[in-house]
């Protein structure tokens, strides 16, 4: 009888530390189990972080634009030319425009090259006939000796968010060096849009009519002695589609 309970002892002495290892096993296996888990929810984490990264610098600095192959685009009707000067004379800010133009230029969809346009001088409009009239004589334009007014570049230009637009601009048959203030509107490989603008001083271009004033005046925080301000704001807005 005392052997079998020692025997039984034994036994039952056996199967506990076999539970117990079976209870090790299983707990080592759940750590693994757990870690291995653990392991590849930070790399899904970091991949989603990555590419949350990513998506933001998209967002703040634009996808990357590719250059496609270079092409003519032709200047389009949508286009404007756009002009502002002081008149210290009426205590005004005169607004005109040129109706009539065409122009023509490479394209890749990413940069801007050889620009060629021609604004006809005789198409300006003040909204104002007499003074438009006094603007195609040869105290202004002298649109009948020199019917077209010019703008071309000689160099490529990487069209960003905003860039410099240089070029040569020639009136009443002087030609001068221009830089161009431009902004990107839209784009893609067969459609571009932009803003651009400029200012120049007109008695350079020979449209040295003016009358003086009594006294000074003061029009839009500039004093003004003469009655026509010499400087002129240029605002273009550019639309242009690739030839088919």
């Amino acid at each position: 009888m005392a052997r079998y309970i020692i025997q039984r002892r034994r036994r039952m002495k056996f199967l506990t530390i076999i539970l117990m290892m079976i209870t090790l096993s299983c707990n080592k296996t759940k750590e693994v189990v757990n870690e291995t888990v653990n392991a590849a929810k930070d790399s899904v984490e970091a991949v989603v972080d990555k590419g949350l990264e990513a998506a933001q610098t998209n967002n703040e600095s634009g996808h990357e634009v590719v250059a496609g192959p270079l092409k003519p685009i032709t200047l389009t009707q949508e286009s404007k030319i756009e002009f502002k000067v002081l008149k210290f004379a009426k205590l005004a800010e005169i607004e005109g425009k040129f109706t009539k133009f065409q122009g023509v230029a490479k394209y890749d969809g990413k940069h801007l090259s050889s620009v060629q346009a021609a604004i006809y001088a005789n198409s300006i409009n003040t909204a104002d006939e007499k003074r438009d009239g006094h603007l195609k004589s040869e105290e202004w334009f002298a649109v009948a000796k020199h019917p077209i007014i010019s703008f071309t570049t000689s160099s490529a230009v990487e069209l960003g968010k905003s860039f410099d637009l240089p070029g040569e601009i020639e009136i009443k048959g002087v030609k001068l060096p221009i830089t161009l203030q431009g902004t990107l509107v839209s784009r893609d490989f067969d459609n571009l849009v932009v803003k651009a603008t400029g200012v120049i001083n007109r008695t350079k271009f020979g449209l040295n009519w003016n009358k003086p004033l009594d006294e000074e005046v003061t029009l839009m925080g500039k004093i003004g002695k003469i009655a026509v301000d010499e400087d002129v704001t240029l605002s273009l807005t550019i639309v242009a589609k690739a030839d088919k």
